[in-house]
């Protein structure tokens, strides 16, 4: 095993989430423009327009905070894992002591995607979704062979938004 890992972000994962965001924030503006141009004063019509740009604006929100929470770079390097939210402008630092275990998780998001999940013992959660990285088995394998695996979990959803992680004490 290396001493030193840097997984390959994906760029077409997030090229594409940012494709689906702009659709979406489009279809709003432009559905919000076409209901105030026209002459429209029945409820029938009104009403279903509104819940198809509050529905259409949840769905921004779920990808808006995808790529808030996917698009980081990670580098192992020998007992210590730094992690860098790029669009958050946050950089964690963590010793591999610090590191409690890992769960895997496989779940549908368009197509079977592999998740990696580490758990600190200082009760936080870092999840690598498996299509976010280019060279995703090798990601596995490092993560595998470096910390201890807690089990296996199955996508657990929040209510509105969100997941609910098994291992967490």
């Amino acid at each position: 095993m290396h001493s030193k890992y840097t997984p390959i972000l994906n760029p077409f994962t997030q090229i594409l989430k940012f494709l689906m965001l702009a659709l979406f924030w489009g279809l709003i503006i432009y559905g919000t423009i076409r209901l105030f141009n026209d002459k429209i004063d029945e409820l029938k019509i009104i009403a279903p327009a509104i819940f198809l740009i509050l529905f259409l604006g949840y769905i921004g929100f779920i990808i808006v905070y995808s790529l808030w929470t996917d698009i980081k770079f990670v580098t192992f390097k020998g007992d210590s894992i730094t992690i860098v939210y790029l669009l958050q402008l946050k950089v964690i630092k963590l010793s591999c002591n610090a590191v409690r275990g890992y769960s895997t998780c496989e779940f549908l998001n368009g197509w079977k995607t592999k998740s990696l999940i580490l758990y600190t013992r200082d009760n936080k959660v870092i999840e690598f979704v498996g299509n976010n990285y280019l060279d995703n088995n090798r990601l596995i394998r490092f993560i595998t062979g470096k910390f201890q695996k807690i089990g296996d979990e199955t996508l657990a959803p929040k209510f509105w938004f969100g997941r609910t992680y098994k291992f967490l004490k």
